[in-house]
């Protein structure tokens, strides 16, 4: 018990030094860490970002630590659950997000410092600590005819954010027009991504009415 309570004054003691480290640190103006850049930000839609990059306004690394994963977490991203993806920093004042899918359409991210930064860093974050971002509401672009006979209609289909083609199968309803007769339909498809090909079992009036599920998000589950 002696050995323990002591490891735990030892690990209580070096975090309080660290702090007062990062806070003599920071006694300068000039030398204190703050986020000067982020992107994505609110003037733009985070659509097709595939990282978030923050910069610093002064070097924080050494050249020794560009491009090794990091083993802590800088910022935290809400909704959770977080975007999959690593924390890298890129140069020694840049630090980004490396995300492993595109943002889900319809949301907006709060980003959070955590409260590491002088353990791992010896320094504290100053300013501004938290920042938002957007990403658009999923619309179809663009519904076209490819060619129709007496028994298919193929199509194409583009929207303004990847879809997940397993989320586009459940989502999808063919009718024929003014009638609530359902359509059997085929994805030509099979992978992620805004544009579409689709058969559709053409209908004895050859007019279609495709209609999307309300609340579909073009993400699977």
């Amino acid at each position: 018990l002696l050995i323990v309570l002591n490891l735990v004054a030892i690990f209580w003691i070096r975090d309080e030094i660290l702090d007062l480290v990062g806070q003599d640190q920071a006694g300068n103006g000039e030398a204190q860490l703050r986020v000067v850049a982020l992107s994505p930000d609110e003037r733009e839609d985070a659509d097709d970002v595939d990282r978030l990059t923050f910069v610093f306004n002064r070097e924080v690394v050494t050249d020794k630590e560009i491009d090794k994963p990091l083993g802590w977490e800088p910022f935290s991203i809400e909704p959770q659950p977080k975007p999959a993806g690593q924390w890298t920093w890129v140069q020694p004042a840049v630090l980004q997000y490396k995300l492993v899918n595109r943002l889900d359409p319809s949301n907006r991210f709060e980003v959070t410092a955590g409260k590491d930064f002088v353990r791992w860093l010896g320094m504290p974050l100053r300013g501004n600590q938290e920042f938002s971002f957007s990403t658009s509401d999923l619309k179809g672009e663009d519904f076209s005819l490819h060619s129709q006979n007496h028994r298919e209609t193929k199509s194409n289909l583009r929207f303004n954010h990847a879809v997940d083609p397993d989320a586009l199968q459940d989502a999808l309803r063919c009718e024929q027009k003014d009638s609530d007769e359902a359509l059997d339909w085929e994805n030509h498809t099979p992978y992620q991504g805004k544009s579409f090909r689709i058969s559709i079992n053409t209908p004895r009036s050859r007019a279609i009415d495709l209609f999307l599920d309300k609340g579909f998000a073009g993400a699977h589950g």
